[in-house]
C-alpha cells in the first residue's frame, strides 16, 4: 500500500503480490518450431506469447504512481526524438518497479510462460517506458503531460484511418531486433477504442504472424533478441504508455547476445557501463568459477579448455567494445543524427552502391584520424594493421617495399558484417525522420557513422564460430520448476494423432482402456505438470507421431527430428536430477521406435544401446553417482520384454540393423506366481516362448556368418559349427517344454478387437515358427526327433507343415485384430516354406502349388495391410523382399538350399 517516503515526495507503493498481481494465463504461446524458426546458440524454444492479464486495477495505478512520481521524471526523463518522452532507469528511484520485476511471483510466471527462468537483464532495463507528447521540445512541457491516472478519452478514427493496413501505415518502431534477449511489455493505457497496437513477427518461411495488441493490464513476452518484428502504431486513443523491462535467460552456460546500440543515447553510460559490466562479468565469474572445479577433479580435456577460453574471450571481447564513450556517441549523433546513428549498417550498403566507391572509400580514409576513439573497435586485424603502419612510418624511406604493401592494405577494408540489429528499443518512439530513405547519392561523410557500426558489431559476423554446447541441452538442464507450458495447436495435433493413430499400433490388445502406449501418453499430457515433469515421454509421443504424419505432409521430418533433440534433452536433464524412472524408460523406448521409423540408424542405435545398458545396469544391481534407476518389479518385466520384442524384430526383419548380445534375468521372463497372466503389449502372453524364439534368430545369424564367411574350411570353423548345433539342440528342448497358456490362465485387457483367444494363437505361432527357423537352419536336430539319422528322407514336409501350421493360425484371426502388427515376423517365417513344385502335371504338385499360391496371396495381403499403417519405406521394402524370396527359392534346383534369412537379414 502507498507509503509517502519524505513530506515532499509523492506516495510509492509496497509491492504486493497479492493486491497488486492478478494474473491469468495467455490463450496461446507461439514456439519458434511453430513460427519455422530455427534455435539459436542463445535462444529458447517459446517465441512469444499472446497477451495476458497480469496487474490489477491497484497493480496499474501503483505503476504509473512510481514511473511519474516528480522525482522519477526528474532523474529520468529524456526526450531523444520529437513528441516522445522516455522514462529510463526508473528502477533506480523507484523500489516498488524493481520490487515488482524482481519478486519471485512474478518472475516464476514470466519462466513458465517461456520455460526459461528469466531475470532482469539489470536494473537500468526495469521498466522502460516512452510516451508519445504533444510537445515537439520542451520536456518540462511534455512531463506535465503525463499523470497517474490513465487518460480514456477516445479519438475519433475515419473510416480510411481505420481500415489502413499496420503494415503500411507506419509503426511505433520499424522491423528490428531488441538489444536483450526477451521483453515483457505491459500496457499501461486503456484500449478501447484503440485500433493498432499489435506486433507482427517474421516466420522463417518469410511469412507474417500476428500477436494482438495487450489490453489494459494486460502483458505479453517476446524473444525480441532473435526475432525480427514490427510494433505497429495505435491510434484512435488520446494516450498509450506501455512499459518494458528487458529480461534474459539465468542459465549457467548460456552466452547471449546482447548489445547496448539502441539504449545508449538515451541512458546515462557511466551507470549503464557499470550495470553491463557487472552482468556480464558475472556471467563470466560462474564459468571460469565452474571450469576452475573441472580443471581441479580432471574432469577437462585441454580440447574443452580451448573451447572454454575462447567462449570467454569472444564474450569479453563483445563486452568491452559495447562500452563506447560518451564523446564518441554524441559526435556520431551531432554528424550524422539519429537516423545516421541508428541504420549505419544500411547507409554503409547504399554507399557501397555508388559510383566512384572505391575513390571515395580513399578519401575517407585519408581522414581516419578523426575517428581515432573508434579504433579500438575494429577488432584485432585492423588494430594489427595500424600498428604495422606505425613501424613502416617510423623506419621511413629504407622499407619501401613494405611501405607500398602496408599502402596497399591500407585500402582494403573489408566490408562491415551486417551487425548489430538496427532500431531503438523495444516499445520506443520512431521519429518520423526514419523512415525517409536513403539516397543513392548519399554524402561520403556518412561512411563515419557506417564505420561506427561496423567497428563496434566486428563480432557479430565471427559469433557463429563459438564452440557452444547444443542450444537446447544448455537452457534445459537449468529449468528446475519452469517447465509449466501453454500447449500450442501443433502440440496438441501431435499428440492427438499419436493416441488416435500411433498408440494401437505399439500394443497387441490395441483398443483396450489398458494399452499403456495410450493410457500413460494420456495421463502424461492432461497432467497440469506436464512438461516440468513428463516433457521427455511428450516430446518422444509427439516425435514418432510427426513421423507418421510425414508421409501426407514431409516438412513433419524436420520437426520430428527437433523434437526428438528436445525429448533426449529432457532425458539427460532426469537422469541427472531424479534418476531414470518408468516414465524415462517410456521416452527412450519411444524415442528409439521414432529413429527406426525416419531411419535414422546412428541414433536409434544409441538410444537403443542406453536401453539396454540401463536395464542391465539396474538387472544387475550396478549403479554409480550418474546413473540411478527406479524401477519396480513389474516395471522391470514389462521394459524387458519392450526391448526383447525390439531385438526380435531387428534379428529377423532389419537386415542392416544391429543391437549388442542381450541376456535377459530369468526372473522377467516369468509370471508371478499365483497372480494370472497379464498380457504385455509386445510379447502378449508368454514371454519365455519370444525369448525363445528370438534365441533362435540370435544363433541362426551366427551360422550365416560361418556359412558367408568366404573362407576355407578349418578345425575352428567346424568345432564352431558343432557348437551352434549342440546349442540348436538345447534350443529344441527349450522350445518343446514351454506350453502355451489357456485362456483361463490370463487375465483380459478386455478390447473386443482382440479377445484373449488371439494372444493364444499368437503365442503358439510363435512356438512354431522358432522350431520351423531351428529345423530349417539345422536340419539334423529336427532328423533325431525323427529318427532319421540313418535315412536319406528329407524333413522339407514337416517345415512345410509347420509353416501352413502358422499359417492357418494366423487366417483366423481378423486384420482388425490389435495383434495384426506384431504378425510381421510369423509371415517371413512362415514364407520361407512357400515354394512352388517344379512339376505342375502331378495332382499332388498342383494342389500344392495352388495351396501355395494362395498362402503367398494371403501372405501379401497381410502385409500390405501393414504397410498401409507404417510410414515410410520400411514394410514396403519388406514387401519386395519377400517376393525377391519367392523367385529365388522357385528358380533354385533340387541340391540348392535358399535361406529366407540370406535375404531378409
Amino acid at each position: 500500500m502507498p507509503h509517502l517516503a519524505s513530506p515532499v515526495e509523492a506516495f510509492e507503493d509496497v509491492f504486493d503480490p497479492k493486491i497488486h498481481l492478478d494474473y491469468s494465463p495467455p490463450k496461446k504461446v507461439y514456439p519458434l518450431a511453430d513460427l519455422r524458426l530455427e534455435p539459436r546458440e542463445f535462444s529458447t524454444p517459446i517465441a512469444a506469447t499472446a497477451p495476458f492479464q497480469l496487474l490489477s486495477e491497484e497493480g496499474v495505478l501503483a505503476y504509473r504512481r512510481a514511473l511519474f512520481a516528480p522525482e522519477v521524471l526528474e532523474e529520468c526523463a529524456v526526450s531523444p526524438y520529437l513528441n516522445t518522452l522516455i522514462v529510463r532507469d526508473a528502477a533506480k528511484k523507484s523500489k516498488f518497479l524493481h520490487d515488482f520485476w524482481n519478486h519471485p511471483q512474478t518472475l516464476h510466471i514470466l519462466s513458465e510462460l517461456m520455460q526459461a527462468p528469466l531475470v532482469p537483464i539489470f536494473r537500468i532495463e526495469e521498466g522502460f517506458v516512452s510516451v508519445q507528447t504533444k510537445t515537439a521540445k520542451d520536456i518540462q512541457e511534455m512531463k506535465k503531460e503525463v499523470s497517474i491516472e490513465p487518460d480514456h478519452r477516445v479519438i475519433e478514427l475515419s473510416e480510411e484511418e481505420r481500415n489502413a493496413d499496420p503494415l503500411k501505415s507506419g509503426s511505433i518502431i520499424p522491423w528490428h531486433f531488441d538489444s536483450y534477449p526477451y521483453a515483457c511489455i505491459i500496457m499501461l493505457s486503456h484500449t478501447d477504442g484503440m485500433v493498432g497496437g499489435e506486433t507482427f513477427i517474421k516466420c522463417g518461411d518469410g511469412t507474417i504472424t500476428k500477436v494482438e495488441g495487450p489490453k489494459y493490464g494486460c502483458a505479453y513476452i517476446i524473444q525480441g533478441g532473435i526475432l525480427e518484428h514490427l510494433a505497429s502504431r495505435a491510434k484512435g486513443v488520446k494516450e498509450r504508455i506501455a512499459s518494458v523491462a528487458s529480461l534474459r535467460a539465468n542459465v549457467d552456460g548460456f552466452y547471449d547476445i546482447s548489445f547496448t546500440t539502441n539504449t545508449r543515447p538515451m541512458t546515462n553510460t557511466e551507470d549503464l557501463h557499470r550495470e553491463w559490466a557487472e552482468y556480464r562479468l558475472g556471467i563470466l565469474k560462474k564459468e571460469i568459477e565452474a571450469t576452475l572445479e573441472k580443471v581441479r577433479n580432471n574432469q577437462i580435456s585441454t580440447e574443452e579448455f580451448h573451447a572454454f577460453g575462447k567462449r570467454q574471450v569472444n564474450y569479453m571481447q563483445q563486452t568491452y567494445r559495447q562500452m563506447v564513450s560518451r564523446g564518441l556517441i554524441d559526435e556520431t549523433i551531432k554528424n550524422h543524427g539519429n537516423y545516421g546513428y541508428y541504420h549505419a549498417d544500411r547507409i554503409w550498403e547504399d554507399i557501397r552502391k555508388c559510383a566512384g566507391f572505391e575513390a571515395m572509400l580513399t578519401t575517407a580514409r585519408e581522414m581516419e584520424d578523426i575517428w581515432e576513439p573508434g579504433r579500438d573497435y575494429q577488432g584485432d586485424l585492423a588494430a594489427s594493421r595500424y600498428q604495422w603502419c606505425k613501424v613502416v612510418t617510423s623506419e621511413s624511406q629504407d622499407l619501401p617495399e613494405q611501405q607500398e604493401r602496408s599502402s596497399q592494405q591500407e585500402h582494403q577494408l573489408p566490408a562491415p558484417p551486417s551487425g548489430e540489429q538496427d532500431v531503438i528499443d523495444q516499445d520506443g518512439t520512431q521519429p518520423s525522420f526514419l523512415s525517409a530513405p536513403v539516397c543513392s547519392d548519399a554524402p561520403i561523410e556518412l561512411y563515419g557513422a557506417a564505420l561506427d557500426n561496423m567497428l563496434e558489431s566486428w563480432d557479430a559476423e565471427t559469433i557463429g564460430d563459438w564452440s557452444l554446447p547444443d542450444p537446447m541441452s544448455v537452457w534445459q538442464m537449468s529449468l528446475g520448476t519452469f517447465m509449466g507450458q501453454v500447449p500450442s495447436s501443433r502440440d496438441t495435433e501431435l499428440i492427438e494423432f499419436y493416441l488416435d493413430k500411433v498408440a494401437p499400433l505399439f500394443c497387441c490388445y490395441a483398443a483396450s482402456d489398458k494399452n499403456p502406449f495410450h493410457h500413460l501418453i494420456a495421463k502424461a499430457w492432461n497432467s497440469e505438470h506436464k512438461f516440468r515433469k513428463y516433457g521427455a515421454v511428450i516430446r518422444a509421443s509427439q516425435s514418432l507421431a510427426a513421423i507418421f504424419m510425414s508421409a501426407r505432409e514431409s516438412s513433419l521430418r524436420s520437426v520430428a527430428k527437433d523434437l526428438q533433440r528436445e525429448a533426449q534433452i529432457h532425458i539427460d536433464h532426469l537422469s541427472v536430477t531424479e534418476g531414470y524412472d518408468s516414465m524415462a524408460f517410456l521416452a527412450l523406448h519411444l524415442l528409439a521406435a521414432s529413429a527406426m521409423y525416419c531411419q535414422d540408424v546412428a541414433y536409434w542405435q544409441i538410444v537403443a544401446a542406453k536401453l539396454q545398458n540401463m536395464l542391465s545396469l539396474d538387472a544387475m544391481a550396478t549403479h554409480n553417482q550418474t546413473t540411478i534407476v527406479k524401477l519396480h518389479e513389474r516395471e522391470r518385466q514389462f521394459f524387458w520384454g519392450l526391448h526383447m520384442y525390439n531385438h526380435l524384430h531387428t534379428t529377423f526383419v532389419e537386415n542392416h540393423l544391429s543391437l549388442p548380445a542381450i541376456r535377459i534375468p530369468e526372473r522377467y521372463l516369468e509370471d508371478i506366481a499365483g497372480i494370472r497372466r497379464y498380457p504385455h503389449p509386445y510379447t502378449g502372453v508368454s514371454s519365455h516362448i519370444t525369448y525363445a524364439l528370438l534365441s533362435v534368430g540370435k544363433l541362426i545369424k551366427r551360422q550365416r556368418q560361418i556359412a558367408t564367411s568366404r573362407s576355407f574350411a578349418t578345425e575352428q570353423q567346424i568345432e564352431d559349427i558343432r557348437a551352434l548345433i549342440s546349442e540348436a539342440n538345447d534350443l529344441e528342448a527349450m522350445i518343446l517344454a514351454r506350453n502355451v497358456p489357456g485362456p483361463e490362465e490370463i487375465e483380459d485387457p478386455h478390447d473386443e478387437a482382440t479377445p484373449v483367444e488371439h494372444l493364444v494363437k499368437m503365442a503358439e505361432c510363435h512356438r512354431n515358427a522358432a522350431l520351423l527357423q531351428l529345423y530349417r537352419v539345422f536340419p539334423d536336430v529336427l532328423r533325431r526327433r525323427l529318427g532319421l539319422e540313418n535315412t536319406s528322407i528329407g524333413t522339407e514336409g514337416f517345415t512345410l507343415k509347420l509353416a501352413l501350421r502358422i499359417l492357418d493360425t494366423l487366417t483366423t484371426i481378423p486384420s482388425r485384430s490389435g495383434t495384426t502388427p506384431f504378425q510381421t515376423v510369423l509371415l517371413l517365417a512362415m514364407s520361407s516354406e512357400l515354394r512352388f513344385e517344379g512339376d505342375v502335371t502331378d495332382m499332388d504338385q498342383a494342389s500344392h502349388n495352388l495351396r501355395i499360391f494362395d498362402a503367398r496371396e494371403w501372405t501379401l495381403t497381410r502385409l500390405s495391410e501393414a504397410q498401409r499403417k507404417i510410414p515410410g519405406q520400411r514394410l514396403y521394402n519388406l514387401l519386395r523382399k519377400v517376393r525377391q524370396m519367392w523367385a529365388q527359392l522357385d528358380a533354385a534346383g533340387p541340391c540348392e538350399v535358399v535361406f529366407w534369412l540370406d535375404y531378409m537379414m
